[in-house]
């Protein structure tokens, strides 16, 4: 139960404090930790039940966003993991938490709001669908790793020459970026995954071996196996797999788009709202129709090239950054299929054929993009997959380009000298 009772303390007759806290939750430990060094006394209220305890008034009362952890001081409540360490790094200013000046405070308190504004918010994103807080988004978990990547980047750089972030001791700094980190290298920071990153590997192992480290965390054991969030896929629609290959389909009675391909998220018919852009050129409209009724090779792509203005719209390849990573074939049909679903604002002015290459235990995934203009449209660049493929225009010109793109929109041929898997359509 919650019990306010900050108000029974005589200011300053003691450093004793409470903290209702969520149990081994890295914005606490990072709060214990600073305590050891501090020699802050500090205890976890242990009649404090997460989360029923954080809807009553009387936890209200100490935080009134109803969110953990809470401090309770001598001289009131506080609130926000980030203002609680600082508090607490402050108690005792002979550690020197902040450095030696007051540039270096500078700097400890840059690298705190980097933890919370740069590593916090993408490990959230990529945790929370592994710990199932909530529902798996297989787009956002890769923008959230790619992400990471580049944070894990910028530390390696940094730590490159230097033992700690600020100055040669640890400071408020390392405390907060290794909270943040934490749970990553815990859960999906495997093997393979950190090895890029020697500098910032070796930091952060020097940081949880320290003894006050470890009085709060434990031994730390590295992530072997990286943790994957269940598939919304098992949730909702049948994997891929299990739709007709195109080469099956060719065999059999024409159909509609929605059995001859993986149907993709709204029917191509669903009314949408006005958006105060130009209508659409017919040619797509024609173009999609054509490509989901009729035979792709005899008559789709036929049409496509009698019709095609090459002033008026362009094609681009896409093929993922992280292509040594896909092991699992579900997860790449997920990123495949999270990237079709935020293309809604594309839609109008766009078509594009997803390809995964490979075998059942190792892909690539790779997509052929047809769109409005000769430069990749901004409503595609703003969509957060985007970034993680390495885009480059098709010439249609270009005998080889041209038969790679009707390859692409075919699902078979040669297709680079690359196996076919399976594919999803966004039309």
């Amino acid at each position: 139960g919650i019990n306010a009772e900050y108000g029974v303390f005589a200011f300053g007759s003691t450093k004793t404090m409470k903290l209702y806290a969520k149990p081994d939750d890295a914005r606490s430990n990072k709060i214990l930790i600073a305590a050891k060094y501090t020699k802050t006394e500090i205890t976890i209220e242990p009649s404090f039940k997460f989360p029923q305890d954080c809807r009553t008034k009387d936890f209200k009362d100490l935080n009134p966003v109803g969110k953990v952890p809470v401090l309770v001081t001598p001289q009131g409540p506080l609130f926000e993991s980030n203002a609680i360490l600082r508090f607490v790094g402050r108690q005792n200013p002979a550690v020197k938490l902040y450095g030696n000046t007051p540039y270096d405070a500078g700097l400890v308190d840059q690298w705190i709001d980097f933890s919370a504004n740069e590593i916090q918010l993408p490990a959230d994103a990529w945790l929370y669908p592994i710990w199932e807080y909530i529902d798996n988004n297989p787009g956002a978990t890769a923008k959230a790793q790619s992400d990471i990547r580049k944070i894990l980047s910028i530390l390696n750089g940094h730590l490159m020459t230097r033992t700690f972030l600020v100055g040669e001791r640890i400071t408020m700094a390392d405390i907060a970026v290794v909270g943040a980190l934490y749970p990553l290298f815990v859960e999906v920071l495997d093997p393979k995954t950190r090895k890029p990153f020697p500098y910032t590997n070796r930091w952060f192992k020097t940081c949880v071996n320290q003894p006050e480290f470890l009085s709060v965390l434990g031994a730390l054991v590295w992530c072997e196996t990286q943790k994957i969030a269940p598939s919304p896929a098992a949730q909702s629609n049948k994997p891929a797999p299990q739709q007709p290959k195109k080469a099956q389909q060719q065999q059999q009675p024409k159909k509609p788009a929605q059995a001859k391909k993986p149907a993709d998220e709204t029917p191509e018919d669903e009314p949408e709202e006005d958006d105060g852009a130009p209508p659409p050129f017919d040619f797509l409209d024609s173009w999609k129709k054509v490509y989901s009724n009729e035979d792709t090779r005899k008559v789709a792509l036929p049409w496509l090239w009698e019709h095609w203005d090459d002033s008026a719209w362009s094609l681009w390849f896409g093929d993922y950054k992280y292509n040594a990573e896909l092991e699992k074939l579900m997860t790449t049909l997920n990123l495949a299929g999270g990237f079709i679903q935020r293309l809604d604002k594309v839609r109008k002015i766009g078509f594009a054929s997803f390809i995964i290459f490979g075998e059942e235990s190792k892909q690539e995934l790779s997509t052929c993009f047809l769109v409005k203009g000769t430069e990749i449209p901004s409503v595609l660049r703003e969509v957060d997959d985007f970034e993680l493929y390495d885009w480059r225009r098709a010439s249609v010109s270009d005998e080889a380009q041209k038969k790679l793109v009707e390859d692409y929109f075919a699902w078979d041929g040669e297709l680079g000298g690359k196996k076919f898997l399976e594919g999803k359509i966004f039309k």
